[in-house]
């Protein structure tokens, strides 16, 4: 190519080079140019549910002033009203535009995010967001713990009139004893309860010292009989002239070597619980068979298959034992004396968990007079069997004074100290009788309670010292010891005065290790009863069925726990007591009864203490309190109160240092067209809720709590509610808008009147209500709203008690359809734990169905009373 050429080519490509930057400019997109405005590509106007992100991403476009896409702008994303956006910050595209995603706040509401750009002042573009439709409120829990005045303390009591007709002393002074209390300084021997009385020879020693004072006051008074209790540091003495026991305490009490005197005291056990009844009737409901193989299944919680275990249903049900036993059903490395009323160990039910080291402390106290036994015989002394303490600590007989016919009756359901064991200790899941709290265990018998439920303070603390291991007065003026200490004491019996005798021992059996555990008594009062109110024991009341304070039970500042003994003014169906072994001594025969009393709240609480020491053998006395007390049953928030101490005692709680299980509180929408549930929710901590984008219509709304995780709602006991209340629920109308609202969680009550079909409670699958059938109500009637076909039951249970026994009412039920037609009826269901309660199953379609819970009168049982009434979707 020649020069020219090549000059012309240049040429042409500078001029189409520069034509290009001329003509071109305006044209190409891709030329920077400036940014003037924003637009909303998409993602405004969307609605979510809350703490959501959108479906549809939020996009932007930035353009010139001839709307032109503007490239690499940068661009700043603000939130107003909660929320966040998925970057603060972006930079425009090739095509001008930028996009972001946006999570709604937790709240709800309208909810803006602004888009601004520094290369734009002024300039901005808003996309606005919403959650639909709302409904949103707040659920308040209510204490739906039966006793849920459990932080009150009740007022002064008195006995009832029908009780105090029937009570007999409950302590009286000791005609002509005293008992004396040494210095342990001026007889240079170890100190009262010093742990050096765990030695015989140490306690023969102080025996002697004791007895040379004592023969030295002899001689100055008119004293005889001298009873040394070593590790009491004390003697009991007859003073010859009744009529002189005040003087000659008067003149004890300036003696240098005396610590103390007093008289000794009579205790009873005859006091204001009313006496046993027989559990014999309940047989003919029994069907072993079918005990056998329905609690065979049960894996979790763990259940005996004891004969009669249904009629302990309700005790086991309000302590939790079955879930307690899951994990431990005693060890028999665990020793429990019994200091009551003595032992029958031909009782095969007790037997194989009784040990053989046992005694009788009680004396040949007289009567002052020969008395009469209605059948003829006659006796002088309370002891019973003749011979005053031994190595023997048989129950030889039982009797109370008819005062009607001014004679002793012989008990045919007696033996106090027998049933006491057997709530501690019955051996269970052997197929026949009952089962204690621990089904395996060793129970120390000592006898300290004569033929006729009577006692003294000083043979009362000889069998606590002894019970702890340490030497206590025996026959002819020796000590005796038991082989070993027993870790826990059980004293179910007591009286309203202090006693020096008393608090010295069980002072010295706290130190020994022993944990003491004793009944509040059954005066109904609320004054102190000893020894439960001496500060190293448990004091224990008891409750009813319904987990209220029992009529009878005493209260005050000295309840360490509560426990069940049952109560009479809820037993109008029978077996509302405590089932335990007894001894007919009629026929000379064991037996079972049912007794009431915090003679019974006790064993209960000595028996969770030695599932305790089963589990962890290396418990004190005060950290086994402390953990009984602790994870005891009381309303959350609450502390101590006089008439539960720190709640109900619960063995799974202790057992597991947990208070109760885990819950989580869950909101429904059900629509109250078809009573199908639409939506759950779970409600926050505080119990705020919302449902959003909620479609135009009308729902009502409830709230239940679920236990440990399974998020199921509705299970008769756990709390429940209804927005508006129950029975007639109040509807949310929901149309394009918001509202908020709010209701309380607890026991869901029936709603009077609704004894027929046109003013039926509304009710809907998987949840229940609380109702009861008072005079002169006959029947409750709910309307149930079906939403899909299939297999539903209807059930009753007892809102007290079980539906084996101490059951409020014996249910009867009755399903029918919307025209009336009936679908069904059913008395008692088959289960030998569920005798007075009702089932019905019908595999029905979807529509409105009445169900009707009336009494029965059948056995004679109640035709009135309380009940929970559960509907669920399948068996």
């Amino acid at each position: 190519m020649s020069a020219g050429f090549r000059q012309a080519a240049t040429l042409v490509a500078v001029v189409l080079v520069a034509g290009c930057l001329v003509g071109c400019n305006g044209d190409d997109s891709s030329t920077p140019s400036t940014p003037t405005h924003l637009r909303i590509v998409s993602g405004s106007n969307q609605s979510a549910d809350i703490a959501s992100a959108l479906d549809s991403a939020l996009v932007v476009q930035v353009l010139d002033a001839a709307n032109r896409p503007v490239a690499n702008v940068s661009l700043s994303w603000s939130v107003t009203g909660g929320g966040s956006v998925s970057s603060p910050t972006t930079t425009s595209g090739v095509d001008g535009k930028s996009s972001v995603q946006w999570t709604l706040s937790s709240q709800t509401g309208t909810q803006v995010v602004t888009v601004t750009s520094p290369l734009m002042s002024g300039v901005s573009v808003a996309f606005i967001a919403n959650n639909g439709s709302t409904i949103t409120g707040v659920v308040s829990p209510v204490d739906a713990n039966p006793f849920a005045a459990f932080s009150r303390s009740p007022g002064s009591r008195r006995p009832s009139a029908s009780l105090s007709s029937a009570r007999t002393i409950t302590r009286r002074l000791s005609p002509d004893r005293i008992i004396i209390g040494f210095r342990d300084d001026k007889l240079g021997v170890a100190a009262a309860g010093s742990g050096a009385y765990r030695s015989l020879s140490v306690a023969r020693q102080t025996v002697g010292r004791v007895q040379q004072s004592v023969s030295a006051l002899a001689r100055a008074l008119p004293i005889t009989n001298a009873e040394v209790s070593p590790a009491m540091l004390a003697a009991r003495v007859r003073v010859g002239d009744a009529t002189q026991v005040e003087s000659v305490m008067a003149d004890l009490r300036s003696r240098p070597d005396v610590a103390w005197v007093e008289r000794d005291e009579i205790v009873s056990i005859r006091d204001a619980a009313p006496r046993p009844v027989s559990a014999e009737w309940v047989k003919r409901f029994s069907d072993r068979a079918l005990v056998a193989a329905q609690l065979a299944r049960s894996a979790e919680p763990k259940l005996p298959n004891d004969e009669h275990f249904f009629t302990q249903l309700w005790t086991a049900n309000m302590i939790d034992l079955p879930h307690a036993w899951a994990i431990t059903t005693g060890a028999p490395s665990v020793t429990v004396a019994v200091v009551d009323m003595g032992i029958r160990f031909d009782h095969g039910d007790i037997g194989p968990n009784l040990t053989h080291d046992g005694y009788d402390f009680v004396s040949q106290i007289g009567y002052g007079e020969t008395q009469q036994i209605c059948t003829g015989e006659t006796f002088d002394t309370i002891d019973g069997d003749g011979d005053g303490p031994d190595a023997d600590p048989t129950d030889p007989d039982d009797l109370f004074y008819d005062q009607f016919s001014g004679c002793w009756i012989r008990e045919q359901l007696g033996d106090h100290g027998l049933w006491t064991a057997g709530i501690i200790g019955a051996a269970g899941n052997e197929g026949g009788g009952i089962a204690g709290v621990n089904w395996s265990v060793k129970i120390r018998p000592v006898r300290v309670l004569g033929i006729t439920g009577d006692g003294t303070n000083f043979d009362i603390a000889q069998g606590v010292l002894y019970a702890a291991g340490l030497a206590a007065a025996g026959p002819n003026g020796m000590p005796v010891q038991a082989p070993s200490r027993a870790q826990i004491i059980n004293l179910s019996l007591g009286g309203p005065s202090p006693s020096n005798t008393l608090q010295t021992a069980v002072d010295a059996a706290y130190n020994a290790g022993s944990l003491i555990v004793a009944s509040a008594g059954n005066d109904g009062l609320d004054f102190p009863s000893y020894p439960a109110a001496f500060p190293n024991v448990m004091g224990v009341s008891a409750v009813g069925q319904d987990g209220l304070l029992a009529t009878y039970s005493n209260a005050g500042t000295f309840i360490s726990v509560a426990a069940p003994g049952g109560d009479f003014r809820l037993d109008d169906n029978g077996g509302g007591g405590i089932v335990g072994p007894g001894w007919d001594f009629v026929a000379s025969k064991p037996t079972f009864m049912f007794g009431y009393g915090t003679s019974a709240s006790a064993p209960f609480v000595s028996g969770i203490a030695a599932l305790l020491l089963a589990q962890t053998p290396t418990l004190t006395p005060a950290a086994l309190r402390s953990r009984i007390e602790q994870f005891a049953r009381r309303p959350a928030g609450a502390t101590r109160s006089d008439s539960y101490g720190w709640g109900i005692v619960n063995a799974y709680n202790s057992l597991t240092q947990t208070n109760s299980p885990p819950h989580m509180t869950f909101v429904r929408l059900v629509d109250a067209t078809t009573g199908a549930v639409v939506r759950t929710a779970p409600a926050g901590p505080s119990g705020s809720f919302a449902f959003t984008r909620v479609r135009n219509g009308s729902y009502y709304v409830q709230a239940g709590d679920d236990e440990n995780g399974d998020a199921v709602l509705g299970i008769p006991g756990r709390r429940y509610g209804w927005y508006g209340g129950f029975g007639a629920p109040t509807p949310v109308n929901v149309n394009n808008n918001s509202q908020s609202i709010s209701f309380s969680l607890g026991l869901p009550m029936e709603v009077e009147p609704n004894d027929e079909v046109g003013k039926a409670n509304f009710l809907v699958t998987n949840s229940y209500v609380v109702g009861n059938i008072t005079t002169p109500d006959v029947a409750d009637t709910y309307a149930v709203r079906i939403a899909s076909a299939g297999v539903y039951t209807f059930e009753t249970t007892g809102l007290v008690g079980s539906c084996g026994l101490g059951v409020e009412l014996d249910t009867f039920l009755t399903l029918r359809d919307q025209s009336g037609t009936p679908m069904g009826t059913n008395d008692d269901f088959t289960s030998p734990t569920s005798l007075f309660c009702s089932r019905l199953r019908a595999n029905i379609t979807p529509g409105v169905y009445y169900v009707t819970v009336s009494g029965s009168t059948a056995n004679g049982l109640a035709s009135h009373g309380r009940y929970r009434l559960q509907v669920r979707s399948g068996q």
